[in-house]
């Protein structure tokens, strides 16, 4: 049987309890290499308040066989208590500091640069490295890609159709098409070609235009200066005018006598050939009026020499702009028309050969 006192009992379970703590362990000098998770940190201070506050209560509940301890009351007990508390709570204020330097390490080490894992076991590369790997693997991946390409583009190209040069099809397609860019070329040639003597017309027609202008204004102030002349002195104008008047008439009379020459000669020196049958018939007349022999007749369709020269004299007068006629098939006979062309009386036009105009005479 145990006979010590219940104080002594009591120190002899404190002193238990305190060895049973775990004392704190000083700091290593290098760092810790086990990498702790934060909630194996909150594992760890609950572990920890867990033990000691279990611990401290089941140190201060008696024994169940003891029940004649004295009073708590007693002398020295209380010191004894105070004393194992403070040393316990010195025991936890350690293992706090050791467990805040444990934080501060993990929060250094998670601002460090971040470490990959390599691919050879038990080895780890830094950023740089990783994504050099990662580039690699990346090109050599674009490189497998583009040889695959290339590989289907060969294939590709041989299962095309290949022709001959001196197949049939492929030369009768390379004609057709020289061909319909010929014509097509030709076409926009001539489109060109029209659109360039049109605009060769108009200049050509306007500068007629203004050189007529011009003469215009200049006669106009000829004419004013005229006037004022014949105001300052009528009695000079007077005769002037009476002077043109007989000039103008005079060459009215001998241009109305030269026509008359002129049918005469044409009627007698070039007329039309005899047709005889039963086509309708016109006959000529001479010189004094007088119809000629029914043999001298000709057809009614086409015109004497004369008609045509006063057709091109008409025309001329008109429209000096387009001076041409247009010679229409059983109209006019050819003869007359190839004469007057060697006589250089008269020329054809460069786009239209059945079209003949008078050539301007320049005394």
């Amino acid at each position: 049987m145990d006979h010590s006192t219940p104080l002594s009992q009591q120190n002899r379970r404190l002193s238990q309890v305190s060895k049973d703590v775990p004392s704190p362990t000083k700091p290593r000098s290098h760092p810790v290499k086990t990498v702790l998770k934060e909630e194996q940190v909150n594992r760890l201070l609950d572990s920890f308040s867990f033990s000691y506050e279990d611990r401290i209560a089941k140190a201060l509940e008696p024994d169940a066989s003891e029940s004649t301890a004295p009073s708590i009351l007693e002398t020295g007990y209380l010191e004894s208590v105070d004393i194992a508390l403070e040393k316990v709570k010195k025991q936890c204020k350690d293992a706090l500091e050791q467990l805040e330097q444990v934080q501060k390490q993990l929060r250094s080490r998670s601002q460090r640069p971040h470490v990959f894992k390599s691919p050879i076991p038990g080895t780890t590369v830094s950023g740089e490295e990783a994504m050099r790997m990662n580039a690699a693997q990346r090109k050599a991946i674009l490189q497998e890609k583009e040889r695959a390409l290339r590989a289907e583009l060969e294939q590709r190209k041989r299962d095309m159709l290949v022709f001959e040069n001196d197949d049939e099809i492929v030369l009768d397609a390379r004609v057709r098409k020289e061909v319909v860019e010929i014509v097509d070329q030709y076409q926009s040639d001539e489109g060109l070609t029209a659109l360039e003597n049109q605009l060769w017309k108009e200049l050509n027609r306007k500068e007629s235009e203004q050189g007529i202008e011009q003469f215009l204004e200049q006669k106009r102030d000829d004419l004013r200066n005229c006037v004022e002349d014949t105001v300052k002195a009528k009695g000079a104008n007077v005769a002037i005018l009476q002077k043109q008047k007989e000039v103008k008439e005079r060459l009215q009379e001998e241009c109305n006598e030269f026509e008359k020459t002129l049918r005469a000669f044409v009627q007698r020196h070039y007329p039309l050939p005899a047709i005889m049958g039963s086509e309708r018939k016109r006959p000529l007349e001479r010189d004094d009026g007088a119809e000629l022999a029914p043999e001298t007749c000709h057809s009614v369709t086409q015109l004497s020499l004369m008609n045509i020269i006063d057709q091109l004299l008409q025309q001329f007068e008109t429209t000096p702009d387009d001076p041409y006629i247009t010679l229409l098939n059983g109209t006019y006979y050819p003869p007359h028309v190839e004469m007057l062309l060697r006589a250089d009386v008269v020329e054809r036009d460069e786009q239209n050969p059945a079209r003949i105009k008078l050539v301007d005479f320049h005394l």
